[in-house]
């Protein structure tokens, strides 16, 4: 059922795609050419969003809702994600090294490596 009131446009969305920003405790979320609503969580965003698409439209669409985060935070997420690329990448690094300490090993290294300890033999002290 198409709304005579609508636009045009909103009966072209096949997939809609929206925009959410986050203003004071709510994410105000953007659905071109249908409407804006708001949500207190990214969960309740989405479901408004599609709710929105639903109530304009009369159709069930699932939406695609991009978050824009505020600056502070994207700077953070930037780098924790680049932290966590350096300790993938240092760790492959360490492998490596552990491997190349295995192929040179004596027993006593492999041992070492293993976590063993050594005791003295008791029989071979007096020799």
């Amino acid at each position: 059922m198409v709304y005579p009131t609508l636009p045009a446009a909103i009966e072209d969305v096949a997939h809609p795609a929206a925009t959410a920003a986050r203003e004071g405790r709510f994410w105000v979320v953007d659905v071109p050419g249908v409407g804006v609503t708001q949500g207190r969580s990214v969960r309740e965003a989405r479901a408004m969003a599609a709710d929105l698409v639903e109530a304009m439209t009369g159709k069930a669409e699932d939406v695609d809702v991009h978050f824009e985060l505020p600056d502070d935070v994207r700077a953070a997420v930037e780098h924790a994600r680049a932290t966590t690329a350096e300790a993938q990448r240092l760790t492959s690094v360490a492998a490596d090294e552990y491997r190349q300490a295995e192929h040179r090993r004596s027993p006593v290294a492999a041992g070492m490596l293993a976590g063993w300890r050594f005791r003295r033999d008791p029989v071979l002290r007096h020799f």
